[in-house]
């Protein structure tokens, strides 16, 4: 089901009309000429195109099965009305998720009271208002209703247990709306159910640093928390183990998320005016990185770009890197369908740090099918854990050698970012136990890739083909490159209706808009059976076709794949 809210568009009038039309019958046996004339369009808008009204819609597929309005009745009192669920669609919770969201706008809007009047025999109605907090009140208005409510917005106390209460029902919500629906978001993923354990521990409400240091070193420091040298030990042999597994001299884990291990590793090693040759956002680079490190100071410059291929320009690249002659590289892809050789990046650049962002491909570097950053000829790589990787939401940064910009970056890392979120760390230490889960994960990641292309391809889907000329191994990633802006974004409403997440997006090297999927989180959720991927890609060649599909049907097919890895 979808909440649509009312912009002006005359189909969903026409729809919205019809649906009241059959529900104040069923209410009245009749229509009434005032009631009939506020759903001609002009009256409608005037009631309801103001930026402090609204009329929302629950849709399950093109039809209208609940609907709430609120529209000014005073300057700070707004009114509820026309608040209707049809029979067989009550008991799963729209009529509460409505009254939520029209509570909600209320408040933002200022309002100071809400109102509301309904009918004796509305018994679901008056029972989710005063559940919600409204109370019966005398008439405020002429009106055929039997029953007045009220409620107080500016009741403060009323209103921290209500968003409360929103947000558990919302969560409760959302999580049977996941489990109908499945992931082709390449940056998003699932973890080990077991690693989480650490997220929902004591760890939680601790106050954490990952550095040694002697009781001497202690007694120096300006401030010192006691019982934490275990977890001391813990975070370190879990940065121990990473570092092998990433063929690293040396691992960190107190970051964020990619864009905050990006602030701090500039704001560590860098100085102002510095110079730095980076992946442009045309060949795939993140669209933030560029401007954080402006912002911080330094002197950007991007790779020339092979357009033809869907590379950077190796020839132009060195020459650029001579002439420019700058203090830092950083390849930062966030895109791409293959996993681009920058093994020539070792060619004259002994002095310049270079730097890898590999958060789109750690779960493959980890397993061996993809060639280590290091291998070629990067120092630093940095990550997030919970995109390629199944892991949790944080990033970590690994150096090939322990060298002084090494020892700069920790010491700086301690200055800004003063407590990490250990229990992410634990988690990350968990995922070790998931060794083989990973390699296998890897390698089936690339195989349904493969084979969903294949059979979307085979269906006429205007998939971006690889440029393999290079003999370098694919991304889990694919590229839909629709015929226009409009085109993608119908075709990506229409797969959102059927709960399977894509991307909508600018693709890079000029391409234009289209679709970007990606096969992590759908491999995580079991999808490798060749049947299941046959499936996906029929459901994806008729929504890009603007041919129905039975909602049931799609989830008949997800629900199937995630049996796959029970």
């Amino acid at each position: 089901m979808n909440l649509v809210l009312y912009d002006g568009n005359e189909k969903l009038l026409s729809l919205i009309a019809n649906f009241l039309k059959e529900q104040i019958i069923k209410k009245n046996g009749f229509i009434n000429n005032i009631e009939l004339s506020e759903l001609e369009k002009s009256n409608f808008d005037n009631i309801y195109l103001h930026p402090n009204t609204a009329f929302w819609c629950v849709m399950s597929e093109d039809k209208i099965v609940g609907t709430l309005a609120l529209r000014t009745y005073e300057e700070t009192v707004a009114e509820l009305k026309r608040f209707y669920v049809v029979e067989n669609s009550r008991g799963n919770g729209i009529g509460l998720n409505l009254l939520y969201l029209a509570i909600s706008f209320a408040q933002k809007n200022m309002y100071s009271k809400l109102r509301a009047a309904i009918s004796e025999s509305a018994l679901a109605c008056q029972h989710l208002l005063e559940k919600e907090g409204f109370v019966k009140t005398k008439k405020y208005r002429e009106s055929q209703a039997q029953l007045f409510y009220e409620k107080d917005l500016k009741n403060i106390k009323d209103n921290c247990y209500k968003v409360g209460s929103i947000i558990r029902n919302s969560l409760m919500q959302q999580e049977v709306h996941f489990n109908d629906s499945l992931i082709l978001n390449p940056v998003e993923n699932i973890p080990f159910d077991d690693t989480l354990y650490p997220a929902t521990s004591f760890l939680h409400g601790l106050y954490n640093t990952d550095t040694f240091r002697t009781s001497s070193q202690k007694y120096n420091t300006k401030i010192q928390f006691s019982g934490r040298d275990t977890i001391n030990k813990d975070v370190n042999m879990i940065y121990d183990a990473w570092a092998l597994l990433l063929k690293a001299k040396g691992v960190t884990m107190r970051l964020l998320s990619g864009l905050h291990a990006h602030i701090i590793l500039f704001m560590s090693i860098a100085k102002i005016g510095d110079r730095v040759l980076l992946l442009p956002e045309e060949a795939g680079g993140h669209y933030s990185t560029l401007k954080i490190l402006e912002r911080l100071g330094l002197e950007v410059k991007c790779l020339p770009i092979d357009i033809p291929n869907r590379r950077i320009n190796k020839i132009t690249s060195l020459k650029l890197i001579e002439e420019f002659k700058p203090k830092f590289i950083f390849i930062d892809r966030s895109e791409g369908l293959i996993f681009e050789d920058f093994s020539w990046i070792k060619e004259n650049t002994d002095d310049i740090y270079k730097i890898f962002d590999a958060s789109q491909y750690l779960t493959n570097i980890i397993a061996g099918d993809y060639v280590n950053p290091f291998d070629m000829g990067f120092d630093l790589i940095l990550s997030t854990t919970h995109k390629n990787l199944p892991g949790p939401q944080m990033a970590l940064i690994a150096t090939k050698e322990t060298n002084d910009n090494w020892f700069m970056l920790k010491s700086h890392i301690s200055t800004f970012v003063s407590n990490m979120h250990v229990f992410n760390i634990y988690t990350a230490g968990l995922m070790l136990n998931h060794y083989d889960d990973l390699i296998q994960h890897s390698q089936l990641m690339l195989q349904n890739t493969f084979k969903l292309e294949t059979a979307l391809l085979q269906r006429n889907v205007p998939v971006v083909q690889r440029s393999m000329q290079f003999s370098e191994p694919m991304t889990h990633h694919i590229w839909i490159n629709t015929p226009s802006q409009d085109k993608s974004f119908s075709c990506f409403l229409n797969l959102e209706k059927l709960n399977i997440n894509v991307n909508y997006r600018l693709l890079p090297y000029n391409l234009g808009y289209g679709l970007r999927l990606g096969l992590s989180g759908a491999t995580r959720m079991g999808l490798h059976n060749d049947e299941d991927i046959v499936d996906i890609a029929d459901i994806i060649a008729k929504c890009y076709k603007d041919v129905p599909v039975a909602c049931d049907y799609v989830k008949h097919i997800i629900r199937r794949i995630k049996k796959n890895d029970k």
